[in-house]
């Protein structure tokens, strides 16, 4: 059987060929970076102090008072569907440092005409959770909004560590404690991970990007043995 194709396509298909697989690795190495984030979250170590050097995710059980007035509400977050707000809240521990706690989420009118009713317990609480960065919408738009010193709560669409302490009126540990799902401190959608997409989802990526690169392979092979069998006839 006579095969025949030209220059031009062959280019196109092995340029798309190679497009299809580097997208492929691209995919399969982000599966393999998720699977490490995944397991140094389950071998995390475990703390009862606060230092600067802690890595992401690190298991901790604190000793403080949460403020009951001042919170934030962190904006653009979902739970089954319906918007609403993580509620991060200032927690000082008996040391004197204070970090914020995301207490999970709460819903949020859809007019924001009044904010939620933040109920918080008072006196010495033991917290526990994970220290891990602040969350971060995944594409800021404009500067983040002035907090106000006098208003609380207030909403907060792009946390900042300079405009938080200004509004509290205190350096902060620049990690947050997420709330552990069994504490009674806390409100919803507190099963916390180190991503939002698991390693599976990258996978099944891969595979599709690897899928494609054949599909390639196969277009240019079946496009050339029917040039050349037309040729032929």
């Amino acid at each position: 059987m006579k095969f025949k194709t030209s220059g031009g396509l062959t280019l196109l298909l092995a340029g798309l060929f190679v497009v299809f697989v580097l997208l492929g690795n691209w995919q399969r190495d982000r599966a393999e970076g998720k699977r490490i984030s995944q397991q140094d979250f389950d071998t995390a170590a475990s703390v009862t102090a606060l230092s600067d050097a802690l890595p992401a995710w690190t298991r901790a059980r604190l000793a403080g008072e949460l403020d009951t007035e001042r919170h934030l509400l962190l904006e653009n977050k979902l739970y089954r569907g319906r918007a609403g707000v993580h509620v991060l809240t200032p927690y000082t521990l008996a040391g004197g440092a204070t970090l914020l706690v995301n207490r999970g989420w709460l819903p949020l009118p859809p007019d924001r005409s009044s904010l939620p009713a933040v109920e918080t317990p008072s006196g010495l609480l033991d917290l526990s959770g994970r220290l891990a960065p602040i969350s971060q919408p995944g594409v800021q738009i404009g500067e983040p909004a002035t907090l106000q010193a006098d208003r609380w709560p207030q909403l907060m669409v792009y946390p900042d560590w300079d405009r938080i302490e200004a509004a509290l009126g205190q350096p902060m540990h620049h990690q947050v404690l997420y709330l552990d799902a069994d504490s009674a401190a806390g409100f919803e959608d507190r099963n916390w991970t180190p991503f939002t997409m698991g390693p599976d989802r990258h996978m099944a990526y891969a595979v599709q990007w690897y899928g494609l690169a054949l599909t390639a392979v196969a277009t240019w092979l079946v496009l050339g043995f029917t040039a050349g069998r037309r040729q032929t006839a």
